[in-house]
């Protein structure tokens, strides 16, 4: 299942769990959903971008969408849908990491190339939402039941969920999740 939604505490309302710190909200819907495999893409680019966007593969130009998930073989397959729609697809396994593309980071909204994707992607950790995020998981860790009450912990805890719990998890099976795709040395997949 590809999950493209993202949770608007806006519209939505404040619930406790969708801001929890410990959680993405993908690993909330993949819980949800137990028998899916879910894949997060198509969610940090506004629908009338991804309308307009796509350009042939190699194009000048061409924008691209991130993707995380757990199984190697489902990420693959989801990437050939974001490159069949025209767009480069950037892993960002596993599906936790999928907190990197949401509300408050600041790929959400970006409507770029792979490169810079890549470069949103890994700067994730740094940036203000990333070290929020990193800050309340921390918090959760030692045992507090809400993170710290400051606000930029509080507006990154609401729009921009968080991921693993303070440490890289590996793809599923072993090695890259991207090795299967088409291209994916030449996306920075290793």
């Amino acid at each position: 299942m590809i999950d493209a939604v993202n949770y608007w505490w806006e519209v939505d309302g404040v619930r406790d769990d969708l801001t929890d710190p410990r959680t993405s909200s993908s690993e909330i819907v993949q819980e949800f959903l137990p028998s899916s495999r879910v894949v997060k893409a198509f969610n940090h680019m506004g629908y009338h971008d991804l309308d307009t966007g796509a350009r042939p593969a190699g194009a000048v130009g061409r924008r691209a969408i991130a993707v995380a998930g757990d199984a190697r073989k489902d990420v693959a397959a989801v990437a050939a849908v974001v490159d069949a729609l025209g767009f480069d697809p950037v892993f960002a396994v596993p599906l936790a990491e999928g907190v990197r593309m949401q509300p408050g980071t600041d790929l959400f909204g970006a409507t770029t190339d792979a490169a810079e994707v890549r470069r949103l992607l890994e700067h994730f950790p740094a940036s203000t939402a990333g070290k929020a995020l990193l800050a309340a998981r921390r918090a959760a860790q030692r045992g507090r039941a809400r993170p710290p009450s400051s606000a930029a912990t509080a507006t990154a805890g609401r729009r921009a969920r968080s991921g693993p719990r303070d440490r890289p998890v590996p793809p599923a099976h072993g090695g890259s999740s991207c090795a299967a795709s088409p291209g994916a040395a030449d996306r920075g997949c290793s």
